[in-house]
């Protein structure tokens, strides 16, 4: 493996950013959009990657250092993030009929904002009487 000068990077980078046509491979977003274009790498063995947007290179990052975190280590983390996409996408095509106690459909949701709104209405209306009772 050789290890590019820094000039060398910038060439890479923009050939790159030119062949993705400025679009991140990962969020299909604009690179000027989304934080410009970095070279993505490896931290391990300083392999380049490629060319991604600054913020899916900073949420990779992220991802991969929480898998590490939940103890499944640097060698084991994408198999468990693969069988963690097979668990979400098993549950969302085959749903539970089942809903865990705190969660609020969207009917309770909006009865909650529509209580919260009259509430402020009634103290906002209260704190004007007051005021005008000065």
């Amino acid at each position: 493996m050789r290890k590019l000068t820094r000039a060398e990077l910038a060439q890479l980078a923009a050939a790159q950013t030119a062949k993705l046509k400025g679009t991140c491979p990962l969020c299909k977003g604009k690179f000027h959009a989304r934080g410009g274009a970095v070279v993505d790498h490896c931290h391990e063995t300083g392999a380049i990657r490629g060319v991604i947007c600054r913020t899916c290179n900073g949420g990779e990052g992220k991802v991969k250092a929480a898998a590490v975190r939940y103890g499944k280590g640097t060698e084991n983390y994408l198999a468990w993030l693969e069988t963690l996409v097979a668990y979400i996408k098993h549950h969302k095509e085959n749903p539970s009929k089942l809903m865990y106690p705190s969660h609020k459909t969207p009917e309770e949701k909006r009865k909650a904002r529509n209580a919260k709104a009259r509430n402020r209405r009634s103290t906002s209306d209260h704190q004007y009487a007051r005021q005008l009772r000065r």
